[in-house]
């Protein structure tokens, strides 16, 4: 179970989105971990979201894990549209991709 984890930007009973992706065992993992500090400065440009990443060496293989947190889920899903729809975040995605074996996303609510 993932333990709740608490923030200065976070809200009472807010969503909080946690997206986990699977690279293979330490196959790309240099090379994911270094387009994340790209994808994080093309996040800033179009929104200030509170979000960090982790890194998790633990288990069957390496997972890069992309935690934010939305005032509801209509952020939420205005977010992900905005920036899907952007050729900065598509380049980005495919250069991503295939680094990735599998992922998940969860939406969790902050209880506080």
């Amino acid at each position: 179970m993932t333990p709740a984890i608490k923030s200065s930007h976070s809200l009472p009973d807010s969503p909080f989105f946690k997206s986990i992706a699977w690279s293979g065992p330490d196959i790309h993992t240099k090379e994911a971990k270094s387009l994340l500090a790209e994808f994080n400065e093309i996040l800033k440009k179009y929104d200030n979201t509170p979000r960090r990443f982790l890194t998790d060496f633990t288990g069957e293989a390496y997972r890069l894990i992309l935690e934010s947190t939305f005032v509801d889920l209509s952020s939420y899903e205005e977010t992900l549209k905005s920036h899907f729809g952007r050729d900065e975040w598509r380049s980005w995605y495919e250069k991503f991709i295939p680094l990735v074996n599998r992922s998940v996303r969860e939406i969790l609510t902050i209880v506080e």
